[in-house]
């Protein structure tokens, strides 16, 4: 890995995105991940929803043999933020794409910008 300092990359937004039943745009930026709704007022259930990338423990895509297109992103217990129970169960936030090539550059996005979040750069510890 060099050791120069990149500047951070831009916002990346995905569209066509499902995340429980509501359709909406998913932005990978240096900040986290986001997804927000296309119709969020209306009487719907959809909320959106950001996680810095702090809180991710980790993110999974189901496997080419899955007929459809999964991003799941696990947080960590602790960020149970809300009112939410210390300690709690860790949360997963699983994003259904429109295709296998936006989930694949989707994934490797993550797996980067996580990275790079990361202190130290990665490498060292569990």
């Amino acid at each position: 890995a060099n050791m120069t300092e990149s500047p951070p990359a831009p916002p990346t937004a995905y569209d066509d995105v499902a995340h429980r039943g509501a359709r909406g745009t998913l932005t990978l930026s240096s900040r986290g991940v986001a997804f927000a709704p296309e119709d969020a007022g209306a009487g719907s259930e959809a909320a959106g929803v950001d996680l810095p990338w702090t809180v991710v423990a980790k993110h999974q895509v189901s496997p080419s043999s899955h007929p459809r297109s999964l991003l799941k992103v696990v947080t960590r217990p602790e960020a149970v933020g809300e009112g939410g129970p210390r300690g709690g169960k860790p949360a997963s936030h699983t994003f259904q794409f429109a295709g296998r090539a936006a989930l694949e550059a989707a994934r490797r996005e993550v797996s980067d910008r996580l990275g790079a979040a990361r202190p130290g750069g990665g490498g060292g510890g569990g």
